[in-house]
């Protein structure tokens, strides 16, 4: 996924780790169990 970017899927993270960055900046750290993209797909 791309800051900025609409994407209409929601990812789970079924093992190993996604780093979140920001501006360029890294703003947390994603783990296995965890979901990413749009909430509002569910």
């Amino acid at each position: 996924m791309t800051e900025g970017e609409t994407h209409g899927v929601l990812i789970y993270l079924a093992r190993g780790a996604a780093t979140v960055r920001a501006s360029g900046k890294t703003i947390g750290q994603c783990e296995a169990g965890t979901y990413l993209g749009e909430m509002t797909v569910l």
